[in-house]
């Protein structure tokens, strides 16, 4: 759920007004109740910055809560101010994050929830072992924020610990809205797709997962602070399942969603005054409840109310003439990408067996073949995506083998994919932004500028659907936005893997005269594959034919295509070619 900035700063006052009327008026047991409330919300926010951008599933966040909190109590009871506590949980708690993340960067779904639950039953267990954190028993006595004061406990602590939630909502909101929040979307939704545009997926978890441990120590030493307690029980499975249960029943795509779940999860079983394990239970049960019954929570029901209908996409709005006016370095006709004596295996079968092309500025080199031909291994390898068994691949002068795919998005090498991958959640205009900075936090100087998205939008069609998301748009929508996607880092080299898939004739056509005028007026140089023989004819200067992964023929569309072994292996004898040609 998008919100945009003035509407977000207007429940954020009013929700700040709530609570200053909360602390004034509520008896002891409720304002206890809402401290509970808005400590696991503010721990499910937290949890979101992992779970709901990264799309990983953590079993462990109550490691960087506690290391927090035990910061917090172990410096203030040595007598260290408690804000300088304060900045000191916060480290140690992204500390931690960095930790967890440097183990798991590469791993990924249950790998990275069994690493996360391990680390926090090892911190558990080394907490009741030391003395100095006070065994199985904790710490006692620790000193509450002595920076802050409104009068009474009461009044202070609920507005400590609800300002301490409204922190981390901002800091959660910024960071959402942000190009690295897109980023992480990104990455969530297809990590091929993200390496693709030059996203550094390891990197960007390790940072995504240091933020998170930020806020979780941040909650930890006010939760200590707020109890003036700090046991081994931080560790345990409390603090795992409710945030958990909170997010998962509020909505994990909504920014409000840890607080609406965390008003069912922790205020309904407390309010009834059942015990602890209990509390437990109906949290867990309640969690199972909506993923199964309602797997968008709370906020996604609410959603529906506003759903918005997909625009149908109108072929005449595509305007090649509208692409803005890039000018490269390299000459037209010039070699910018050399892929030789290229062979992929996998499981000892050679998919791609000792196959060289080349790509010139300018011009549009079509790739065809039967299924299992070798085609799209032979772009995976050249991409990064899958490693090459043997050859050596050169682009601008420069080096591809054994770079990342990442690396060599960056160096400028773009690419569509067969099944149409785009991030549903993100609006066209921050794929752009994103694709545009090859990856970067900052923008980078290789890709376009606000106006040349605008008017690279505009040449796609997209202009009336920009600010939308990408998964409300037609499906012929969804095509342009992936191959605007690709055009917005300006590549000197552009792979396009069936992108006219599932088009019909007329939407092929325009498709096929946007590619050719990017290829002319950019000096890109196009690798098409696709399926559809006549259209690859119609755009290309030069057909490559591939079979049993191998390169059968390469030439002209008027040579290859009459080419009786080229007839005989994949066109068939009804095949026409002077009719395609």
């Amino acid at each position: 759920m998008d919100i945009k900035p003035l509407p977000f700063a207007i429940i954020l006052a009013v929700l700040a007004g709530l609570l200053w009327i909360a602390a004034l008026w509520l008896p002891t047991s409720l304002a206890t109740l809402l401290q509970a409330t808005c400590i696991i919300a503010a721990l499910g926010l937290s949890f979101q910055v992992v779970f709901t951008l990264l799309g990983e599933l953590s079993l462990g966040h109550s490691a960087l809560f506690g290391a927090g909190a035990y910061t917090y109590g172990y410096l203030v009871l040595q007598g260290v101010s408690p804000f300088a506590a304060l900045v000191a949980a916060c480290v140690v708690g992204g500390a931690t994050g960095l930790v967890v993340s440097s183990a798991t960067a590469r791993l990924g779904g249950a790998y990275f929830a069994v690493v996360t639950y391990a680390l926090a039953s090892v911190i558990a267990v080394i907490v009741s072992s030391t003395d100095a954190l006070g065994h199985s028993e904790g710490l006692i006595g620790i000193v509450s924020f002595d920076f802050i004061d409104f009068g009474p406990r009461r009044v202070t602590q609920t507005l400590i610990v609800g300002g301490s939630l409204l922190i981390v909502l901002v800091a959660f909101y910024a960071l959402w809205r942000s190009r690295f929040g897109s980023m992480l979307e990104t990455v969530r939704s297809d990590a091929n797709l993200a390496a693709a545009i030059g996203l550094n997926v390891p990197m960007a978890t390790m940072v995504a997962t240091t933020i998170s441990g930020v806020m979780a120590g941040f909650i930890g030493a006010v939760y200590a602070q707020n109890a003036r307690f700090v046991g081994p029980d931080v560790f345990h499975l409390y603090y795992i399942v409710t945030p958990l249960a909170a997010v998962v029943i509020g909505g994990g795509r909504s920014l409000f969603g840890a607080l609406l779940g965390a008003i069912v999860a922790v205020t309904l079983p407390m309010s009834m005054s059942f015990s602890p394990i209990l509390n437990q239970v109906i949290s867990g049960s309640l969690m199972a409840v909506f993923a199964i019954l309602f797997p968008g929570g709370i906020a996604a029901l609410l959603a529906r109310v506003f759903r918005c209908k997909a625009v149908a996409a109108d072929v005449a709005a595509l305007d090649p003439a509208a692409l803005p006016k890039i000018r490269s370095n390299i000459p037209a006709g010039e070699n910018v990408l050399e892929a030789s004596d290229i062979s992929v295996a996998y499981a000892g079968v050679r998919a791609v067996d000792h196959v060289s092309l080349r790509l010139r500025a300018g011009e549009i080199l079509g790739l065809i073949g039967a299924n299992g031909a070798g085609k799209s291994s032979l772009v995976n390898a050249i991409a990064g995506r899958v490693k090459a068994a043997g050859g050596t691949i050169i682009s601008d002068k420069s080096p591809f083998s054994g770079k990342p795919a990442y690396a060599r998005a960056r160096q400028g090498l773009a690419r569509t994919f067969q099944d149409n991958a785009v991030v549903e959640s993100l609006s066209v205009n921050q794929m752009l932004d994103l694709a545009s900075s090859r990856g970067r936090y900052l923008a980078s100087p290789e890709g376009l500028n606000h106006d040349e998205r605008r008017q690279l939008v505009a040449a796609c069609g997209l202009r009336e659907v920009a600010d939308l998301r990408i998964g409300e748009l037609s499906y012929m929508h969804r095509r342009l936005a992936a191959l605007a996607i690709a055009l917005a880092a300006k590549p000197t080299v552009l792979f396009l893997d069936e992108a006219t898939a599932g088009l019909t004739a007329e939407e092929r056509s325009a498709v096929g005269a946007l590619v050719k005028a990017v290829a002319r007026q950019w000096n890109v140089a196009v690798l098409v594959i696709e399926h559809d023989v006549e259209f690859v004819a119609s755009i290309s200067d030069r057909i490559m034919v591939m079979a049993e992964g191998k390169m059968l023929t390469e030439g002209k569309a008027e040579t290859v295509l009459h080419d009786p072994h080229v007839v005989a292996s994949y066109l068939g004898s009804e095949w026409n070619a002077a009719e395609a040609v």
